[in-house]
């Protein structure tokens, strides 16, 4: 038995609308990925910063195997920047200060204290790093080497 309703060809504007919902409108940022050393050495602790193209930081802890990840940067040219504090300073300096308060729990990791080495001032610095990444849709590998 036949439908007396006729069929319609879909419309255009549908079909452009669902090719645009299947495909994505394309990506607007990027993983930055690496790993981090000085002078050879494996930095094993801090956090590597990135001003992005919308003047924002991003920002990725550094792993004990000197890995990082700087995870949604938006695309295009950003600068870089590292930081690695000693492990050591402040530990529980509030704690050190008023003995009345009580630790809540463990102090955070912040790296093996026998590992770390200072870096160079000028590293913490966007504008005199002179580390700069074009972050594409995806994944970015920038290993950053420090002199």
């Amino acid at each position: 038995m036949k439908s007396k309703l006729p069929l319609r060809r879909p419309l255009p504007g549908l079909m452009g609308l669902v090719l645009v919902a299947a495909t994505g409108c394309g990506a607007t940022t990027g993983d930055v990925t690496g790993t981090v050393m000085y002078q050879g050495k494996i930095v094993t602790s801090g956090d590597v910063i990135i001003a992005a193209s919308d003047s924002l930081p991003y920002h990725g802890a550094i792993g004990g195997d000197g890995s990082y990840i700087v995870p949604k940067v938006p695309l295009g040219s950003a600068k870089i920047a590292v930081v690695s504090p000693d492990p050591d300073a402040g530990n529980d300096m509030a704690f050190k200060m008023n003995k009345s308060i009580k630790p809540p729990g463990p102090a955070p990791v912040r790296g093996d204290p026998n590992k770390w080495f200072a870096l160079p001032d000028e590293y913490r610095h966007f504008d005199k790093s002179n580390l700069t990444v074009t972050v594409i849709g995806g994944v970015n590998q920038r290993d950053i080497r420090l002199d």
